[in-house]
């Protein structure tokens, strides 16, 4: 991860997109080993490189490249968090 925030740091355009997906799968790791919290930090830093203000880009990331098991992981850790933070619908 350091090196793609060094690259990232260093060329934005070329490189930024590609840390954003690292931190996602990151995130998609750490929430597969039980790690929410951690998982939860990935998200958030890979939304705030990625210039997102929502989760569209997160789902639009996990969802283009995984299976149902890992979108299911996903939507339960998404409505953990929202009922956490009292947005759910």
């Amino acid at each position: 991860m350091t090196a793609y925030r060094r690259l990232a740091g260093a060329h934005p355009d070329a490189f930024t997109p590609d840390l954003a997906k690292s931190l996602i799968n990151l995130s998609n790791a750490l929430a597969a080993l039980g790690r929410r919290e951690d998982a939860i930090t990935a998200d958030q830093e890979a939304r705030a490189v990625a210039g997102q203000t929502d989760a569209m880009f997160t789902l639009w990331v996990l969802f283009k490249d995984s299976d149902p098991a890992q979108a299911r992981t996903w939507l339960q850790l998404l409505a953990a968090t929202l009922s956490a933070h009292g947005s759910a619908a």
